[in-house]
């Protein structure tokens, strides 16, 4: 943990985690505190109503992973990939598939 707090020092921050940071306080502005004593139902339905609001800094985190993107990842891979990143914190994603 340590090694990856120094490299993340030394490295500085790229657009695509600053713009996940800034995902991340716009959902927080949406989700009440004591969000983990709701069930399982009303945790997805505040989480999906907070998201909502977030969508241009959505977008943002998806244009900064296709922008930094490896040489060799198509853009298609690297928004796929941003979108199964922001999808996670879904209370949903948890749940296996049927």
């Amino acid at each position: 943990m340590t090694w990856i707090a120094l490299a993340a020092a030394v490295l500085g921050q790229s657009q695509f985690s600053a713009s996940m940071d800034r995902y991340l306080a716009c959902l927080s502005v949406g989700l009440p505190s004591d969000l983990s004593s709701q069930d399982l139902q009303g945790r997805t339905r505040v989480y999906h109503k907070a998201a909502a609001q977030c969508t241009s800094e959505r977008q943002t985190v998806i244009d900064a992973a296709i922008r930094e993107r490896e040489s060799g990842v198509s853009e298609a891979a690297a928004k796929a990939l941003a979108i199964d990143i922001i999808d996670t914190l879904d209370p949903m994603s948890s749940m296996p598939k049927r």
